[in-house]
């Protein structure tokens, strides 16, 4: 159902990402970098999503995760006679290392028969530091974070987008920092 790959080195996406039907993507690569350049990692379904978890966390040898030109989704399923299903969470984290995204979408889907209530969006945590002290360590931002509910009688909630850098939050879109929520903190 799920995906849990546990790399005690770096690890590269192949070609075609990661995709679930709804069951949770979990990444843990303590030795290394995440390399997810242009792919997309994927989870949805007939319920709720799976939650996408990307870790390098162990030390100095862990190290960063760029999805730059890819894409992370989660999306809850619609639901055609009652509320609709939730979105998972998006968990970035590096101890010792950057991050670097595209697009990270994570959305409740719709209660269909606008009797009921939208499924809620997940939330979205990227967290870059250095456990040395001694390197600077940014996020950069190269696309849009979004977490919205669905609709419904009542519509779903988004979820907290929190962003944590060791050094800098860096804006590589053309205007403005592209993060849509009920709730974003940087």
């Amino acid at each position: 159902d799920g995906i849990y790959i546990w790399e005690t080195d770096g690890l590269t996406l192949a070609a075609g990402g990661l995709h679930t039907a709804g069951g949770d993507i979990e990444i843990n690569f303590p030795g290394g970098s995440f390399d997810g350049n242009n792919q997309s990692i994927e989870t949805e379904g007939t319920g709720n999503a799976g939650h996408v978890q990307l870790v390098s966390g162990g030390g100095a040898a862990s190290g960063n995760i760029n999805m730059n030109g890819g894409s992370i989704l989660t999306r809850g399923a619609n639901n055609p006679a009652g509320n609709g299903f939730d979105g998972g969470y998006v968990y970035l984290f590096t101890d010792n290392g950057a991050i670097t995204v595209s697009t990270i979408t994570t959305s409740g889907g719709n209660d269909a028969s606008l009797g009921f209530v939208g499924g809620a969006g997940g939330y979205i945590g990227l967290y870059a530091f250095d456990i040395g002290g001694n390197q600077d360590f940014d996020v950069t931002l190269n696309g849009t974070l979004t977490s919205l509910g669905g609709t419904g009688l009542t519509n779903g909630e988004g979820q907290f987008i929190q962003i944590d850098a060791d050094w800098n939050i860096v804006d590589g879109n053309v205007a403005t920092v592209n993060a849509v929520s009920d709730n974003t903190t940087f």
